[in-house]
């Protein structure tokens, strides 16, 4: 039986070695670039939330958040009706080095599936979404 984990593991490992160098030239990680992406997509999110989303500690997104906003990136801001909550908002800069980042991160994945013609990149798509509804459901998340 073929087991899909071992190369997952390895791609997964490349995409992260080749996400970090691209966006070294942003002076962004991929950490950073993912928060970037999530806070567009959810303006508002509070930095719990965002390490929730990305299975790391509080503390850790505390010192992710304060470097973006250290560098203008995004501002915390307070929720309306929601006490000392605060929320992530991209400012302009933010979202100009968010496209920018997308852009680098397109480059990576236009090479992973350069071989692929348009029926496996969807396959490969659905089965990955697949595999993390599988995986990310009740019993796994």
């Amino acid at each position: 039986m073929s087991r899909p984990l071992p190369p997952f593991m390895q791609l997964q490992h490349l995409i992260r070695v080749q996400l970090r160098e691209a966006l070294a030239n942003l002076d962004l990680t991929p950490e950073q670039s993912t928060v970037l992406n999530l806070v567009a997509a959810t303006p508002g999110i509070s930095s719990a939330e965002l390490a929730r989303l990305l299975h790391v500690t509080p503390q850790t997104m505390h010192k992710i958040v304060t470097e973006l906003g250290r560098r203008s990136l995004l501002e915390m801001r307070p929720r309306p009706g929601h006490g000392r909550i605060l929320g992530a908002e991209l400012t302009g800069r933010g979202q100009t080095l968010k496209g920018q980042a997308d852009v680098f991160a397109q480059a990576v994945e236009d090479r992973m599936v350069a071989d692929l013609d348009a029926h496996q990149r969807r396959q490969l798509a659905s089965l990955l979404q697949q595999c993390v509804t599988t995986i990310g459901g009740p019993s796994g998340g």
